[in-house]
């Protein structure tokens, strides 16, 4: 991961000057009251879910993004965070993390992306893969036209912020 954000750091440096930013934020804050749970003890709390980031563009063919989010580092399935607690329950683990850092090239018919990226497959479900895990690696998609696009990627899926659970290579039509 280390490396990944000093090369997009690198790429980005070299290109500043002549890049357009654009800063985005999301958050949802919500009060949650579980009681009478079958196996948790009761729960009152106020949780939050943010995400926030840039979105660079450096020319009309390269451009890069790099997001943060709230969440569980080792579980980034967990989007929320715990900000205020009501009663005696455990305080969660609370982490802010770098949600996706990535740079995308557009040449034509060929988009190449590389780093830590959203899945781009088309089987982007919660059934084949959790929308919230943004897997380290690469992904190129080649337009045939008439809706036709090749897409050929290799990542490793993530189990956390640092550890990897093995490699996962997809080629699609």
């Amino acid at each position: 991961m280390k490396k990944c954000l000093m090369i997009v750091a690198i790429f980005s440096a070299s290109f500043v000057h002549a890049a357009e930013f654009k800063p985005y934020a999301n958050t949802i804050l919500r009060y949650e009251n579980e009681v009478r749970h079958e196996f948790f003890a009761d729960r009152e709390r106020l949780r939050l879910i943010a995400h926030a980031g840039l979105d660079v563009k450096f020319s009309s063919t390269w451009s890069a993004k790099v997001g943060l989010r709230t969440g569980l580092r080792n579980k980034q399935n967990v989007p929320a965070i715990t900000i205020a607690r009501f009663n005696q329950q455990r305080q969660p683990d609370n982490d802010v993390f770098f949600d996706r850092v990535f740079v995308k090239g557009h040449f034509n018919q060929l988009t190449i992306t590389a780093g830590k990226i959203p899945w781009q497959s088309k089987q982007v479900t919660d059934i084949f893969w959790d929308r919230n895990l943004n897997p380290l690696g690469m992904h190129l998609n080649y337009s045939l036209g008439n809706n036709s696009v090749v897409s050929v990627a290799h990542f490793a899926p993530l189990d956390g912020g640092s550890a990897t659970v093995g490699r996962m290579t997809l080629l699609q039509w």
